[in-house]
């Protein structure tokens, strides 16, 4: 029998019918989603009751992440600030200081590479020489660097450029909270002054103190420098980083090409090749930058964001038309995706965690939903097609969080109509689809990210 589906605006309907002489049918005919906040104002005397569900975030990343979340539109300009005083984090001058005004960022990389002193227990070392460039803040870095003996830096990181080269630069909280909505903008430009020191083998500029310019550099050094990457090199290189006991990794520039897939949440873009899959973090704005479905060559950074392969987006090299997309993929069900986890506070890498999310993967199984603060979700689920009253008992049943944006928060009729899972779960049809795994978050779920066009019915 065909499950009965109704969003939350029309079970208020039915409440308020039933305390009524009007037909429910007349007013479910007349029902629109416009007309939702009048309906449950007048049914303020039955308010329908949310259950107790805990609240999360389907883009949740660990307490260790400073991913930034913010949808506010920037002004069209940084704001105006200057900092003379160094960061908690900084080091004490020297007698043998020496002043560099206004270096180049090669002439920086040069310097933190000649630092003679070994590198300490969390693989950094600072130098005494104090530096001072000016240079667009070109990334930001979003793990920040937590393990112990690494107060000799700021833990934010940045990605800095000028005509000479590019490299990684610290910030405090201070200058990171301020630089962070107007990454990528031509204008912000800043004078960095601070001291040279190097995590393993990337250069880093530790930044004391810092001026607004609001001014646009010419000349800035291309990409063409940095080296082209299949995704297949990419993640042996990811594989081999130095990690630390957050599993966080920097690593350098490279170019990689692939198609653009889709926006796995704000801020975190999917590509694929038709082996494997990566994918990209950048500013809030950064899926502005792509067309779905065209091939791109894209420069960006290295690294590992708490256990899991993600490259920082530096800009666009070259783009061209879709091209044709038969990805590879491999079985995994729901279950055996949650036999795949990292150890925290581990600085080794955790290789079966972060392999999964380099490939295609193929569920057979059902689709499932849970609810929270009345509204649906939809999960893919090993066993049955069922109802849950909550997001932990989907978790203890080991499914899968569907996070396309159809697929979740469905609340009004609209969201109803834009579901593609809805039937499938409706007439507890048996499914095969596609996915490729997000991410595995604090609350001990995993969250996919669902290739819709790929579902079938299992024969």
């Amino acid at each position: 029998m065909k499950k009965q589906f109704y969003p939350l605006a029309v079970l208020a309907i039915l409440i308020v019918s039933a305390c009524s002489d009007e037909p429910v049918a007349s007013k479910l005919d007349s029902y629109s989603s416009d007309s939702l906040a009048s309906s449950l104002q007048s049914s303020s005397e039955k308010a329908i009751p949310t259950m107790g569900i805990p609240s999360f975030s389907s883009s949740s990343l660990s307490s260790d992440s400073s991913l930034s979340s913010s949808n506010a539109i920037p002004s069209s300009n940084p704001p105006v600030i200057s900092s003379s005083s160094p960061s908690s984090s900084s080091s004490s001058s020297s007698s043998s200081q020496v002043t560099l005004n206004y270096s180049t960022i090669e002439q920086v990389k040069t310097a933190c590479s000649n630092i003679a002193d070994p590198l300490n227990s969390a693989g950094y070392v600072a130098g005494t020489d104090t530096v001072k460039v000016k240079a667009k803040v070109l990334a930001i870095i979003d793990s920040i660097a937590t393990k112990a003996n690494y107060n000799v830096s700021n833990q934010y990181k940045a990605y800095i450029q000028d005509a000479s080269g590019c490299m990684y630069a610290a910030f405090d909280s201070q200058l990171y909270d301020k630089v962070k909505n107007y990454v990528g903008q031509d204008n912000t430009v800043y004078t960095l002054t601070g001291r040279i020191g190097r995590y393993y083998d990337q250069p880093e500029l530790i930044v004391d103190s810092y001026t607004f310019e609001d001014e646009t550099l010419t000349g800035l050094a291309s990409f063409s420098s940095f080296e082209e990457k299949s995704l297949s090199e990419i993640k042996s290189e990811i594989a081999s980083l130095p990690i630390s006991e957050k599993g966080v990794s920097y690593g350098r520039p490279i170019v990689f090409n692939a198609k653009y897939v889709d926006e796995l949440v704000q801020e975190n873009l999917l590509f694929s090749d038709n082996e494997l899959t990566i994918q990209l973090h950048g500013s809030s704005k950064i899926s502005n930058s792509f067309v779905k479905g065209n091939n791109y060559k894209v420069a960006a950074l290295l690294g590992l964001h708490i256990y899991k392969p993600s490259l920082t987006f530096l800009g666009i090299v070259s783009n061209e038309a879709s091209t044709t997309f038969n990805p590879a993929v491999s079985p995994l069900s729901a279950s055996e995706l949650y036999n795949v986890k990292y150890t925290k506070d581990s600085a080794s890498h955790a290789a079966n965690y972060e392999n999964v999310f380099y490939s295609w993967r193929r569920f057979r199984g059902y689709v499932s939903c849970y609810q929270k603060d009345g509204k649906s979700f939809f999960v893919l689920d090993d066993t049955g097609s069922r109802e849950f009253s909550s997001y932990t008992a989907a978790l203890n049943a080991k499914t899968i969080f569907v996070n396309n944006e159809s697929e979740k928060n469905i609340y009004s009729q609209a969201d109803v109509n834009g579901s593609i899972l809805l039937d499938y779960y409706q007439n507890e049809t048996e499914i095969i689809i596609d996915y490729v795994p997000y991410l595995y978050n604090t609350n001990r779920y995993w969250q996919i990210f669902a290739n819709l066009s790929s579902i079938s019915v299992a024969e």
